[in-house]
């Protein structure tokens, strides 16, 4: 225990860049392009999470973190209009579990259990004639109803709420082909209830920036690139600062496949470029979802 302890500072940093409840709200390529007004989708998800090298204020301080962890999500997405503007409403919940060896450790921490749901709230509309132009804006609600024991240094849930307002735009370059840029600021409460001494847990607000490009190559088959950028979010533990702000970029291809009418899935590997604080890590995520 005293070598968790004595690095603290550090595990608290990859614990908030890595863990379900903050890491799954980037967007996947045309999250953005509403479905007909009425329909509905239905999602699954499986991803796999795993790195090794642990960085601190862009220095490695550990080659064996053995961090790993499993996300299973669930997502239920209604589709309307009010006015010109198309709308959306999308509830996710999951079930996750992780192991990290802390550094100077030799025991693994382990946690599993429900993820912190999270509500979409999200519009669109069509700013030109041609319909090449879009503006998305959505906002994140992270509820804290996820696996949280304060008598643990690893979990789950995060016991705080957090909400991450975005803006999108979306241009057809031609039929098959998107570009999108999207712009977004998460902000989160307090967890008065971290470790078991019940301190306070802060965080700044955290910025982030995406990219995507995606091209149809049929009509089954479509591809994609993007780039993740994550800057700010430094953890304060009684309002001393942690030093361990973010500023990271992740690179991800992906491949979809419309195998039936109204059906999809779709493999995403995603990388991770540069690491200032948390873990170098490597994602797989596997997704179906339904349309009716």
């Amino acid at each position: 225990m005293s070598a968790i302890k004595m690095h603290l500072p550090y595990f608290v940093s990859c614990c908030l860049v890595l863990f379900p409840s903050v890491g799954f709200s980037d967007n996947a390529p045309r999250d953005y392009l509403p479905a007909p007004p009425g329909k509905q989708v239905l999602f699954s998800s499986f991803e796999i999470q795993s790195g090794d090298s642990l960085y601190v204020n862009g220095a490695e301080i550990s080659s064996n973190t053995d961090y790993r962890s499993e996300l299973l999500i669930f997502k239920y997405a209604r589709y309307g209009k009010l006015g010109t503007w198309n709308t959306a409403i999308i509830p996710i919940i999951g079930y996750g579990s992780a192991s990290y060896r802390p550094p100077g450790a030799n025991d693994k921490l382990r946690a599993q259990g429900p993820i912190d749901p999270i509500l979409v709230l999200g519009t669109s509309h069509v700013l030109d004639k041609a319909g090449v132009w879009r503006i998305g804006l959505s906002n994140w609600l992270t509820i804290p109803l996820g696996e949280y024991d304060s008598s643990r240094l690893l979990n789950i849930g995060a016991n705080r709420w957090a909400t991450k307002p975005e803006l999108n735009l979306t241009y057809r370059s031609d039929p098959r082909t998107f570009w999108e840029v999207a712009g977004s600021v998460s902000l989160f409460s307090d967890n008065d209830e971290y470790t078991p001494a019940n301190r306070r847990l802060s965080r700044e607000p955290l910025l982030a920036f995406e990219s995507h490009v995606s091209h149809d190559f049929s009509s089954e088959w479509e591809g994609s690139l993007s780039f993740f950028f994550h800057g700010g979010g430094e953890t304060s533990i009684d309002d001393v600062p942690q030093n361990n702000s973010r500023s990271d970029h992740a690179l991800q291809t992906a491949v979809d496949w419309h195998f039936a009418p109204g059906w999809e899935s779709g493999l995403r590997y995603q990388h991770a470029l540069k690491v200032r604080s948390g873990i170098s890590y490597d994602l797989i995520r596997f997704k179906i979802s339904k349309v009716f």
